[in-house]
């Protein structure tokens, strides 16, 4: 059994590593040292510190509110602690980072496992029903002759279906067995209870984390003499940022590199593409990593607090 866990823990960084081979053989390494040099990353770096402490700030405020009002007690200051926290261990995969957050809820807060993972799910319902939908927008503000043009209809079925799921598991309507005992388990408590206002505030925080990831994109491509569309860059940045989700490799390695290489081959050079490629998630683990250091001790402090009984949680909203 330990064999085979080895085997699953290495099989990312086997995957990720070769599709990372693959795109490095098809872009020469002295390629990219140039590209590397010329481009201007006394402004590109300065840009990736700023959003690195934007993205901190946003996520923190949208744990507070979601797990301070549907599952515990919890600050601001204490979810900037809880997202540090994440920042440590998602550069070896992402949804490592999100686990974490739920164990540690669980263990100082004791929160049951099921409702901190409804929260954690409506928030990444909501999450993919933006990321559709802005990726809806920029497909079809992009020329047709564009080879990501033609995966408009997908993404539009993509947003569509999650909405109309949301709408189903909220609502009682159509009454059906099934369907009742779907909406009635632990797992969908947070989307049942959750009121409109609420996933308007928590839907406004995602797109300015998204607002965020298209400035860089659009500010650091330029610094390294890519030319993208804006269209483009709205569209590409959701299915991006899917691809360096998906556990088949730690922290996207590779993959994001190869989704970029597809998408914005013809706006620049691919040695270009593959340099920004990869100074961006090296320099997002590096700023994030600092963050994360900034809070361990503070975290390691706060076990020695006694955790809330759910029966005393105060029932202030923080959206008010």
């Amino acid at each position: 059994m330990n064999s085979i866990s080895r085997i699953r823990s290495l099989l990312p960084w086997v995957t990720g590593s070769a599709v990372l081979a693959l795109v490095l053989w098809r872009t020469p390494l002295s390629d990219m040292v140039d590209a590397l040099r010329l481009s201007r990353l006394e402004l590109f770096v300065p840009i990736m510190a700023g959003a690195c402490v934007a993205w901190f700030l946003i996520d923190s405020k949208a744990f507070a509110l979601i797990f301070g009002r549907f599952n515990t007690s919890l600050t601001f200051a204490e979810a900037l602690e809880l997202r540090g926290l994440t920042y440590l261990l998602t550069p070896i995969y992402w949804n490592l980072g999100r686990a974490a957050v739920i164990a540690r809820l669980h263990s100082a807060r004791h929160v049951p496992i099921l409702e901190a993972t409804s929260s954690m799910a409506f928030y990444q319902t909501l999450d993919a029903i933006l990321l559709s939908r802005l990726c809806w927008i920029g497909l079809s503000a992009m020329p047709s002759n564009l080879r990501l043009a033609s995966l408009s209809p997908l993404v539009a079925a993509t947003f569509l279906i999650l909405v109309g799921y949301m709408l189903v598991i909220r609502t009682n309507r159509p009454a059906f067995g099934p369907l009742d005992r779907l909406r009635a388990s632990t797992f969908h408590r947070t989307h049942r209870l959750a009121q409109t206002r609420q996933i308007i505030a928590i839907l406004s925080l995602r797109i300015a984390y998204y607002a965020v990831f298209v400035s860089v994109y659009f500010g650091g491509t330029s610094a390294f003499g890519i030319d993208l569309p804006f269209a483009l860059i709205i569209a590409s940045v959701p299915i991006i940022q899917a691809i360096g989700a998906l556990p088949i490799s730690p922290a996207g390695l590779g993959t994001q590199q190869a989704a970029m290489l597809f998408l914005f081959s013809g706006f620049g050079a691919d040695a270009a593409i593959v340099a920004f490629g990869l100074t961006f998630p090296i320099l997002a683990i590096a700023f994030r990593s600092m963050i994360g250091w900034l809070y361990i001790g503070r975290i390691s402090q706060s076990d020695t607090k006694p955790a809330l009984e759910p029966s005393r949680l105060p029932h202030a909203d923080p959206f008010d």
